[in-house]
C-alpha cells in the first residue's frame, strides 16, 4: 500500500496506543541486492524484540512475539518484496498492522512510543502540489494523477479513449475517403499510428473531428477534476495539444507542455520529464510563501520563536511552517496548560517529544502548509519560522 493523501496520513497520526512501534527502512527494487530488503527488515525486527524486552519496556516473550508477528510474516514473503518502492514504512500496535511503500528512500530506524512517528513522512505530504497529465492522442488517451515523487494512470472507464470510440455513432458520411487511423503494413495485430495531414479541405474536416473528440475528452476531464486547482499538463503530438486547447475549460491548463507522442513513453518516463517542465510551477507556492515571510517580518504575523510557534501549531494558529529536514529539539509541550518544556524528559511527567517534529505535525493536521527544507532556506536559517494566521 501506498501513502495516498492525508486521509492516511491523519488516520495513523491519530492513533494512540500504549506502544507503538514505527519502523522505516530504505528498499531496493531490482538486482540483486533486493536480497538485502528482508535481511533488513529481520535485523530491524530484532532491534525492536530487543527493546521491548528491556526495562523501558519489559514485556514477556509472547507479547514481543504477538506484536511484531504480522512484520516477521513479510520477511519470507517473496511476492511482497517484488514490488517495492525507494522506501517502506512499517506500523505495529496491538490492534493495528499496517504497511506502506514510499516513493523516496528513508533512514533505518525503529521508534516506540505511544504514537506512530511519521515525520519520514511530512516531506512526501507537505508542500508536494499534485499534479495531472493528459497524454493526448487520437488512438490511446490516458490521464495520470503525479506529483513530485510518483505517477500514477487514472483514466476513467467512460472516457472516450479514441477519436473512433467517440465519434462510432457518427453520420458515415463525415468520415469521406480518409481515416483519422492508419493500419502499418504487416499483420493485422500491428500497432495503429496517428494518421497524417496533407493540406486541403480534409486537414479542416480531420481537425474538426478531432476537435469534437476533446470537446468529450474535456467534459470527462471535467467530471474528474471538479473544482480541482491542481495543474493541468498536456502531453502529445506537436498537432495535437493547439487543438485541446481550443476544447478545453479547464481554468488551470498550463501553457508548457511534453513533445511527442505519449503512446512510446512509459508512466516513469512521462513523469520524469512532467517534474522537469513542471519545476517552476512546483517551486512557486513555496517561494511564494518565502515572499510572504519577508513581506511580513517584524509585523505579530511571523516568528521564529520555537516556543511560541509549537505553541501556535498546537492551536491551529500556523498557517505555514518552515522546519529544517535534520534539526531536532527535544522538549515537551503540555497541553493542558500550553507550555513548552525544553530537553524535557519523562520525569517532568510530561511525554518527551521531538518539539520540531510536533510543531510540523499539529501544523500539517490544522491545515496549515509544511515545508520540510534544508537549514540554510528556512528564513533565517533558524530550524523554524511561521507566518501565522493571527
Amino acid at each position: 500500500m501506498q501513502i495516498a493523501d492525508r486521509v492516511d496520513f491523519e488516520s495513523l497520526a491519530d492513533y494512540q496506543e500504549e506502544i507503538c512501534i514505527s519502523i522505516y527502512m530504505p528498499t531496493v527494487q531490482v538486482g540483486p541486492e533486493t536480497q538485502e530488503n528482508p535481511i533488513r527488515l529481520k535485523n530491524l525486527l530484532a532491534e525492536a524484540s530487543e527493546r521491548l524486552r528491556s526495562a523501558d519496556y519489559g514485556l514477556a516473550e509472547n507479547k514481543i512475539d504477538a506484536l511484531l508477528e504480522p512484520a516477521k510474516l513479510l520477511v519470507d514473503d517473496h511476492e511482497f518484496w517484488a514490488h517495492q518502492g525507494q522506501g517502506l514504512a512499517i506500523f505495529l500496535a496491538d490492534d493495528d498492522y499496517r504497511t506502506f511503500k514510499l516513493p523516496t528512500a528513508v533512514s533505518e530506524r525503529v521508534v516506540i512510543n505511544e504514537r506512530y512517528n511519521l515525520r519520514p513522512l511530512l516531506p512526501l505530504l507537505s508542500g508536494n502540489q499534485t499534479f495531472y497529465l493528459l497524454a493526448l492522442s487520437q488512438g490511446d488517451l490516458r490521464v495520470f494523477k503525479g506529483d513530485r515523487y510518483e505517477i500514477a494512470e487514472i483514466t476513467p472507464d467512460e472516457m472516450p479513449d479514441s477519436l473512433s470510440d467517440a465519434l462510432k455513432w457518427d453520420d458515415p458520411e463525415m468520415h469521406l475517403d480518409w481515416h483519422t487511423k492508419t493500419q502499418t503494413p504487416g499483420s493485422e495485430a500491428a500497432p495503429v499510428r496517428d494518421a497524417i495531414f496533407h493540406g486541403g479541405g480534409v486537414e479542416e474536416q480531420e481537425k474538426e473531428r478531432i476537435l469534437q473528440y476533446f470537446h468529450q475528452v474535456d467534459r470527462g476531464m471535467q467530471q474528474l477534476l471538479g473544482d480541482s486547482e491542481a495543474p493541468l499538463l498536456l502531453a502529445g503530438v506537436d498537432y495535437l495539444p493547439p487543438i485541446y486547447r481550443e476544447a478545453n475549460e479547464y481554468p488551470h491548463l498550463l501553457e508548457q507542455g511534453i513533445e511527442g507522442s505519449p503512446k512510446v513513453q512509459s508512466a516513469k518516463e512521462l513523469h520524469e520529464q512532467a517534474v522537469a517542465t513542471l519545476r517552476p510551477v512546483l517551486d512557486q507556492e513555496r517561494e511564494e510563501a518565502l515572499a510572504d515571510f519577508q513581506r511580513l517580518v517584524g509585523s505579530d504575523q511571523t516568528s521564529t520563536d520555537l516556543s511560541e510557534i509549537v505553541t501556535a501549531a498546537h492551536y491551529g494558529r500556523v498557517k505555514v511552517l518552515f522546519a529544517a529536514k535534520d534539526a531536532q529539539q527535544r522538549g515537551s509541550f503540555d497541553r493542558q496548560t500550553g507550555k513548552v518544556h525544553l530537553n524535557g524528559n519523562e520525569s517532568d511527567g510530561l511525554a518527551s517529544n521531538d518539539l520540531i517534529y510536533l510543531a510540523a505535525l499539529q501544523t500539517y493536521l490544522n491545515s496549515g502548509k509544511v515545508y520540510v527544507t534544508e537549514s540554510d532556506t528556512v528564513p533565517g536559517e533558524n530550524d523554524m519560522a511561521a507566518i501565522l494566521r493571527y
